[in-house]
């Protein structure tokens, strides 16, 4: 009996140890298929509503919302987003052919919303679609279905305001930059007229370039007496155009008969059309402009003849500057090449102004002849035998006034009996007098560059180009004392520098325009201290007796201490074709 018990318990023992080993054996399976149902729930599933759409050149705009995935582990642990990725591919072709996809690309945030790169050619046809993915600390979820987009048209220009010019027929235009470009870059903005408010347009659709976010076009001659003309405009990429902007009504202003534009010398920048440039400078209201005319040879009579015909078309009067030899000619400058010269000059004369009937308002015999870059030596003497030959053959053919070579602001800015140096103006205006000049021009030209003052004409007059308004002064102190107080002063050139260091320093734009505004209001109505030439207020017009003032130039075309109201290239931190605050100030004051 004890035996047997004693068997019957071993057999007991047996089964419950086999018991528990397979029931441990049952647990440890069920830990490990909750671990592997763990593993693979907190993957992500794919993120949701995947679109793309162009961002800017190159790049498109990424949108998505977050994964539904919401399953919990048995631990109790949740999914956890802690990444998104993509991968691209592109076409040239509208999508008939793409390229395989590239290696995933972490994104940088998990907003939903991302610019990316797209790597298709920047015309038209091209795009990129992407697949999207988020990741986990498990690893990276299921890819979703591709999302695709093409470069697209841009979205119209914003705000565009137009101003017509009274005589001209030509219009400035300024705009906002499209609030999206459609991935590829702008390469134009159109203009469309319509004489009927609105109801109709031009079939003529015409191109704004070069141009950033001003420019000018010519209107029909109708728009000027039409109150129904309007204006819209188009942007432009290779993609196509914008849907128009809403229509624009014309503001129309006066042309200035007292501000002009010294084109300078190359004046059509690299980029620019003969007749855009002069839609722009006309489109400034500015009623004049200077051009400089020069010999090829003295059988060749003119190199101008297409400026003076442009000039005509956008209604501008011109200072005709007659300047300068035919290249390779001797060293010496003599009175018988003084002759040519003035032959040379009186058959230009006579074309011009019977081609351009009242376009050209002055002739300017010579640039800066007290300035040895010019006119080497400084010769009053001299440059009085050239003046006197030149007048007689422009007088036997025209009646157009003309006007002594503009004078650098150079040497002491003084009295004419301040030094005996023919650079200083006073000087040498006096030096043509004493030769016998007084009848052969019927205006001084004068070049009234003053880069010091920081208000202008004030303070201790300064040498050069320095106090080229103090200059001014002097001049007229020697043109009245030889009986020339009804002769005018015209400022046929000036300016200030901007971007870089210039003589007197630095200048901001929006000191230039400042300076700009100053500069017109005192040659055009300012008062001076009869002594010292010094600016003591302004009146109704110049104690000076002065003539149009001419801003030099339209466009500076290099990042250098140089002049210009514009930039025609990439400088001082501003893109090519920026319009900065002098161009504004000029336009307002020319409103007036």
């Amino acid at each position: 009996m004890r035996g047997r018990l004693r068997f019957t318990r071993t057999r007991i023992g047996t089964a419950v140890t086999a018991l528990v080993a397979v029931t441990f054996f049952a647990i440890f399976l069920l830990a490990v298929e909750a671990q592997s149902t763990d593993a693979a729930t907190l993957l992500p599933t794919a993120p949701l509503g995947v679109t793309v759409s162009p961002a800017a050149a190159g790049r498109m705009t990424l949108s998505w919302r977050a994964p539904l995935s919401s399953a919990v582990s048995s631990t109790g642990t949740s999914v956890v987003v802690t990444s998104y990725e993509y991968r691209s591919a592109s076409t040239s072709n509208s999508g008939s052919t793409w390229s395989g996809y590239a290696p995933a690309v972490t994104l940088l945030a998990t907003s939903g919303r991302q610019a990316v790169p797209c790597l298709a050619p920047l015309t038209a046809g091209g795009g990129c679609r992407y697949v999207l993915a988020a990741r986990s600390a498990a690893g990276i979820g299921a890819w979703t279905s591709p999302a695709t987009a093409l470069w697209a048209p841009p979205s119209p220009p914003r705000t565009p305001v137009v101003v017509g010019r009274h005589g001209a027929h030509v219009a400035s235009v300024s705009w906002k930059t499209p609030t999206v470009s459609g991935g590829l870059p702008l390469k134009d903005t159109l203009v469309q007229v319509s004489t009927d408010g609105g109801a109709t347009w031009s079939a003529k659709i015409e191109s704004l370039a070069p141009a950033d976010t001003t420019s000018a076009f010519v209107l029909p001659a109708s728009c000027e007496t039409n109150s129904e003309c309007r204006v819209r405009l188009y942007a432009l990429s290779a993609a196509g155009r914008s849907t128009p902007t809403l229509p624009a009504q014309i503001q129309w202003r006066p042309v200035s008969d007292e501000i002009g534009i010294a084109t300078g010398t190359p004046y059509v920048p690299a980029g620019m059309t003969e007749p855009q440039f002069w839609n722009r400078v006309a489109a400034t209201g500015a009623g004049w402009a200077r051009i400089d005319c020069a010999p090829l040879s003295y059988t060749s009579y003119s190199t101008c003849d297409n400026r003076v015909a442009e000039a005509r078309r956008v209604g501008l009067r011109l200072v005709l500057t007659l300047a300068y030899r035919p290249p390779n000619s001797p060293d010496i400058f003599s009175n018988s090449e003084h002759q040519q010269w003035a032959i040379w000059a009186g058959e230009v004369a006579a074309r011009l102004t019977s081609a351009n009937p009242g376009t050209i308002g002055a002739f300017e015999i010579w640039n800066e002849p007290n300035n040895p870059v010019f006119w080497s030596p400084v010769d009053p003497v001299a440059y009085s035998d050239l003046l006197a030959r030149t007048a007689f053959a422009i007088r036997m053919r025209s009646a157009v006034p003309i006007l002594t070579g503009g004078l650098s602001p150079g040497g002491v800015n003084g009295g004419s009996d301040a030094t005996t140096d023919p650079r200083n103006p006073a000087t040498w205006l006096a030096g043509i007098y004493s030769a016998g000049s007084r009848g052969h021009f019927d205006a001084v030209g004068h070049h009234p560059y003053d880069t010091y003052s920081s208000v202008t004409n004030q303070g201790p007059p300064r040498v050069g180009w320095e106090s080229g308004y103090r200059a001014a002064h002097w001049l007229r102190v020697v043109m009245d004392a030889n009986g020339d107080s009804v002769k005018r002063i015209w400022a046929t050139e000036a300016g200030t520098p901007s971007c870089t260091g210039y003589s007197g320093g630095k200048f901001s734009e929006g000191l230039r325009a400042t300076r700009l505004r100053d500069d017109i209001a005192d040659w055009t109505r300012g008062l001076h201290n009869p002594w010292t030439g010094e600016s003591i207020g302004l009146g109704d017009k110049s104690d000076w007796n002065t003539g149009p003032f001419m801003v030099f130039k339209m466009y500076k075309q290099y990042d250098a201490p140089g002049l210009g109201l514009s930039f025609a290239t990439a400088q001082c931190g501003h893109p090519a074709w920026y319009e900065p605050a002098p161009v504004s100030m000029l336009k307002t004051l020319t409103a007036r």
